[in-house]
């Protein structure tokens, strides 16, 4: 059975052509803000994800709290993306597959910037 991947990996694909950042580290840093925006969509997959990391917490804050335990970036600024970057990264992720299919439609670059600013 296939999954459906969701906007954290669409995202990613154009993060590693962009800045040449890999797909592990898009991951870590992407994956937690999309799960927040997808959280309507998604809250009883998302907390069965949280209970399964043992976390009283909301799935997006576990995640985020285990990619900082792994001594992981969770920024963009970490990894130096220059916030001028971000068009380009919009502009390369706007039509991919796994962007439109998110859960939470993401249907204008605008709400893309917004996400690609959040996780700056």
């Amino acid at each position: 059975m296939r999954v459906p991947f969701g906007a954290s990996h669409g995202i990613g694909h154009s993060l590693g052509a962009v800045t040449g950042m890999s797909h592990g580290y898009t991951s870590c840093i992407m994956l937690p803000h999309v799960m927040r925006v997808n959280y309507q969509r998604t809250n009883t997959t998302q907390v069965l994800i949280a209970e399964a990391m043992g976390s009283k917490k909301e799935a997006p804050d576990a995640v985020a709290e285990l990619v900082q335990a792994l001594g992981l970036p969770s920024r963009l600024s970490q990894l130096s993306v220059k916030p001028e970057s971000i068009d380009a990264i919009v502009a390369g992720a706007i039509d991919n597959l796994w962007v439109r299919t998110n859960p939470e439609p993401i249907n204008d670059a605008r709400q893309l910037h917004e996400l690609l600013i959040k996780a700056w």
